[in-house]
């Protein structure tokens, strides 16, 4: 029962399908099937999965699939071997990833939020979205952090401030359990300032339990949030094709980085372990 809460619902369904394909690999290739796997039979699974077209990214999804059933098992993991590892390297060496995202700037930012006050008819979410918007904007927070997940913010987990606004994580994806916190401070611009954005949409939602950002009593859909993007970049007249919810997060680690932070402010402002946040960096 432990075992199953150290895995969120995502990475459980990954692993799922990870050694749903294994299995396809192995029939196809009419190996036979063996536990442990060995490392012979890891680097053809690799192979496999790079001349079936699969991101070298996804391809580390199913490594990590492997690697976790082995160490569950307490027996020898096979993808730790240096000439998997150089496997890896290799796949993404030869394909690397092509991220067309493209950045929310402050203008965009702007933009949005203005269109979401004017088309609305519905009152309440002329407030719930720019509300959304500027929170993931400045905070860099991840789309299942405000929407339908296993870290969906709470009500009770944000303390606001006529300045300030602070985020408690009660769960985030990598923070294997450990506390995070992260602050928001006003801004000068009252179009794009998150404290004040936030301090209107809940005179309109109320104090009452829940998640912080509510839809008729539940969390919002990722998929309603992503539509409702689009559709307010569209009525902007901003092309949405290359925007998604991971366009806020991108567009703060750029905006930041385009006022002179640091890799190590970046990092810590976006909760990130690694880094990982350079990729997210969109400067000319």
């Amino acid at each position: 029962m432990l075992i199953g809460k150290a895995l969120s619902a995502s990475s459980i369904n990954l692993y799922k399908r990870a050694w749903q394909l294994f299995k396809v690999f192995t029939a196809e290739s009419s190996l036979t099937w063996e536990f442990p796997v060995s490392e012979q039979t890891v680097l053809l699974f690799i192979a496999y999965l790079y001349h079936k077209g699969y991101a070298p990214a996804t391809i580390s999804s199913m490594m990590s699939a492997l690697s976790y059933i082995h160490k569950l098992a307490s027996v020898p993991d096979p993808t730790s071997s240096y000439i998997v590892r150089k496997s890896m390297t290799t796949a993404h060496k030869l394909k690397p990833a092509n991220d067309s995202r493209l950045p929310i700037t402050e203008d965009i930012l702007e933009q949005l939020v203005k269109t979401s006050r004017q088309a609305f008819q519905n009152v309440y979410l002329s407030y719930l979205y720019p509300a959304m918007f500027l929170l993931a904007f400045h905070a860099f927070l991840r789309v299942r952090e405000i929407t339908e997940s296993d870290h969906t913010l709470a009500f009770s987990d944000v303390t606001l401030t006529d300045k300030s606004i602070t985020i408690s994580f009660r769960s985030a994806k990598h923070s294997a359990g450990k506390h995070q916190e992260a602050v928001v401070t006003a801004v000068d611009n009252a179009f794009i300032c998150p404290v004040q954005a936030l301090k209107q949409y809940i005179g309109k939602r109320g104090c009452m339990t829940g998640p912080l950002f509510m839809l008729k009593g539940r969390s919002l859909l990722r998929r309603e949030f992503v539509t409702t993007l689009k559709a307010m970049l569209n009525i902007a007249g901003i092309p949405a094709g290359r925007f998604n919810s991971h366009s806020f997060r991108i567009g703060a680690a750029t905006s930041s980085a385009a006022k002179g932070a640091s890799d190590a402010q970046i990092r810590k402002l976006g909760r990130w372990q690694s880094d990982a946040f350079k990729r997210y960096i969109r400067l000319p």
